[in-house]
């Protein structure tokens, strides 16, 4: 254990020293915006005394002596749009330390294991009814799906860093942010399981980037994170690998470039951005916006290639924070348009092809002003399940162009209460709801609609999700007759029988976050 300990401390000071080298010789392409960067002001004349000879001299027939001469201003055009530069963070690589991980754990994950969060775990020596005192912790646990005694425990992190934990799709690498005030310096971190290292990458005070709330997301392989920061006067995207070497601006436009998303493959990113209404916030360019306008509140949006670099405008429709957009697979991008919450009367939904670049809305034949919640898509884009919300709401399936196949009211969910996931072969749907609110037990349908599984509560079902080989189903399940009414994390067969509780026997919140697995792709 000892020599191991050795070795990969030895690799990791190797590792950051290249880090360190690569930061002083960074690209040029990707330049580290600096943390107050200098405005240029453009030069005023003064007359001053200076041994200059005046550039046009006047020639009369009595010259007059002056012992100021001036230099004559060259004419300029009215001076462009100047504003202040905002605050910016830069990367670094710092508060590293290594971690005993498990050795099976540095090898992957073959088969797919739930991760979640429990939150102030608190000990089991007093009643159960008995209040106790938090610990100022939560931790981050892999369970295998059929075996609640395989957990492992992954990581622990302040109780104040809540849900901001994200964990790659391969389970190896994990991010989260830890908020200003905690033993633990404030900033986004790092942790590479393949080699044990933890370090900050970022040393942010809050995930908001100039207005936006700035969420890292992973790639599939679990190899580079895309997470949206402040630069001098907008927003970029930057990707940096899971060790925090190589950070790169893969948007570098002078535009708010927003909400990166990899494509399945790893090799596309969709975002959004306004740069086709702003080509650029920066002032004294060509094009740049006034610095009266408002900041954006979206964008269209746009994929970038990230091989060549090249970005691919995919939408006219105007994409938010509380719209935005998501990968079906790796051709195609759904996204929705209207905001019922802030007063739209509709919501519609849209698909994007990255092949061809159009996009087209999926609209039920005869519709006027359709409100479409919670959809969820088959894997192969060809059929998308949502909830339509009027004066009741139901559930309805429908297929790519919005022909609907199949309606339910079997499940009155309210408005934004309903959750769905389809299994890997799209031959089967679970559903439930959300942040509670789970009226029914463990609900399966098949691609018509049809009931295969119609549990009944205790325990009620939320956000249920499909493992990645379609083999098990992971969900929370609510004790609504408990003492508590207490969330566990549940997993069950494919079909909902056999459900099993995996965190019966810890005490706290829990949080359910995904399925990883080295399967995954």
């Amino acid at each position: 254990m000892q020599q191991n300990f050795v070795h990969k401390l030895l690799c990791v000071t190797l590792a950051f020293a290249a880090t360190a080298c690569s930061a002083i010789a960074a690209p040029t392409e990707t330049p580290t915006p600096t943390l107050t960067p200098t405005q240029t002001l453009t030069p005023t004349p003064t007359a001053t005394v200076t041994q200059t000879p005046s550039a046009t001299p006047t020639v009369t027939a009595t010259p007059t002596q002056t012992s100021t001469p001036t230099i004559t201003p060259t004419a300029s055009n009215t001076p462009l749009p100047s504003s202040t530069p905002g605050e910016v963070v830069s990367f670094t690589l710092d508060n590293w330390e290594i971690l005993e991980i498990p050795f099976f754990v540095e090898q992957g994950f073959p088969q797919p294991y739930i991760a979640y969060l429990n939150l102030n775990d608190r000990d089991t020596e007093g009643g159960v009814l008995t209040p106790q005192p938090g610990t100022g912790l939560q931790t981050l646990y892999y369970t295998p799906s059929r075996n609640p005694g395989g957990r492992i425990e992954i990581l622990q992190v302040p109780e104040s860093t809540t849900d901001h934990v994200y964990v790659s799709p391969n389970g190896l690498a994990v991010a989260y942010f830890v908020e200003p005030g905690e033993d633990t310096p404030a900033g986004l971190y790092l942790v590479d399981m393949a080699s044990g290292i933890r370090a900050r990458v970022l040393p942010l005070t809050t995930q908001v980037q100039r207005g936006f709330v700035s969420e890292p997301v992973w790639d599939s392989a679990g190899n580079r994170m895309a997470i949206t920061l402040a630069t001098d006067y907008a927003t970029d995207i930057f990707i940096i690998n899971r060790d925090g070497s190589l950070p790169q601006n893969v948007t570098n436009s002078g535009s708010y470039d927003l909400f990166p998303a990899f494509s399945p493959d790893g090799n596309f990113i969709a975002f959004v951005s306004d740069r086709e209404v702003c080509p650029t916030w920066i002032p004294e360019q060509p094009d740049t916006c006034d610095p009266d306008t408002l900041p954006p509140d979206g964008g269209h949006l746009y994929v970038l290639e990230i091989a060549t670099g090249e970005v691919t405008k995919l939408s006219d429709t105007w994409l938010t924070q509380d719209n935005p957009a998501r990968w079906i697979n790796n051709r195609q991008i759904a996204y929705s348009e209207g905001q019922p919450l802030f007063g739209d009367p509709s919501r519609t939904l849209w698909v994007a092809d990255v092949a061809t670049g159009t996009a087209r809305e999926v609209r039920p034949p005869n519709a006027t002003n359709p409100l479409m919640l919670a959809e969820s898509w088959s894997p192969d884009g060809s059929q998308v399940l949502y909830q339509r919300a009027g004066a009741e709401t139901d559930i309805v399936l429908s297929d790519a162009s919005g022909n609907i196949i199949s309606t339910s009211t079997d499940f009155n969910y309210p408005r934004y209460g309903m959750s769905a996931s389809w299994s890997p072969d799209g031959q089967t749907i679970a559903i439930g709801g959300v942040n509670g609110q789970c009226p029914f037990g463990r609900t399966v349908l098949d691609e018509t609609l049809g009931v295969i599984t119609l549990g009944s509560a205790p325990p009620a079902m939320c956000t249920p999700t499909f493992a990645p080989d379609g083999e098990a189903l992971a969900f929370i399940g609510i004790s609504l007759n408990n003492f508590d009414g207490r969330a566990d994390v549940y997993s069950s067969n494919p079909n909902g029988f056999g459900a099993i509780n995996l965190t019966g026997d810890l005490r706290g919140t829990m949080t359910l976050l995904r399925w990883v697995s080295s399967a995954i792709q």
